[in-house]
């Protein structure tokens, strides 16, 4: 979790420019022009809550930008209020339905960026391994890592090679902040970015931290294709 990306300032032309001598990758135009802007999609994020008793337990989101869509519908106040228990089966009492986890999207104005020296370039036919060995260092279970990969891995194969970075959890707590209560022991979140290029790009590779489980675990997984920027 222990790493962010440089701060970034936007000069008066609309280009991004880094605060550090690292390689970018910006958005471009259909001419192949960077581009300064755009409005980003942020892809099924879902919330899976594993309290260690059965109880009633509220989940507070704001986002940087504008929730779209929401699967249990989120309440005015941007929280949802469910029970929950060790299995991670959700049940809405607004609803009276049971869930597997809460989902969102959502779009925002201000771009992402990727910072090579934080990310990884990925081969499509490496594409497969690379986000099942991801999912275990942020200690994904079976059936939240097979989520995150088959969502997921038909993007990064439809791409020749695709740059990956995974947000620090400071960082996007920025983009998204989470409060639950009763407090977890253990939030996990991952977000990742990423765009497709055609060919290598040398990128920093940084270590991943191996993050655990334990008491009460909230996870989190939301990537971002950078590619669908409007």
């Amino acid at each position: 979790r222990g790493f962010a990306p440089p701060w970034l300032q936007r000069d008066r032309e609309g280009v991004t420019v880094i605060c550090s001598e690292v390689q970018f990758i910006p958005f471009k135009n259909q001419d192949g022009t960077p581009s300064g802007g755009g409005t980003v999609t942020i892809r099924k994020p879902v919330i899976y809550l594993y309290p260690q008793t059965v109880q009633t337990v509220k989940v507070e989101l704001h986002v940087d930008g504008q929730l779209t869509t929401t699967y249990p519908r989120i309440a005015k106040d941007h929280s949802w209020t469910v029970k929950a228990g060790p299995t991670g089966e959700l049940f809405d009492p607004a609803t009276e339905k049971r869930y597997p986890y809460l989902f969102w999207e959502a779009v925002r104005t201000t771009a992402f960026t990727i910072d090579t020296a934080q990310a990884f370039c990925v081969a499509n036919k490496d594409a497969e391994r690379f986000l099942e060995d991801s999912a275990g260092k942020f200690a994904l279970n079976d059936k939240e890592r097979t989520d995150f990969v088959t969502y997921w891995l038909p993007a990064l194969e439809n791409n020749k090679f695709s740059l990956v970075q995974f947000l620090s959890a400071a960082e996007y707590d920025r983009y998204a902040t989470m409060t639950v209560a009763p407090k977890p022991d253990c939030v996990n979140r991952l977000f990742m970015i990423f765009q497709g290029v055609n060919s290598p790009v040398k990128t920093g590779n940084p270590s991943l931290a191996q993050l655990d489980r334990t008491g009460f675990t909230v996870v989190e997984w939301g990537p971002t294709n950078l590619d669908e920027q409007h």
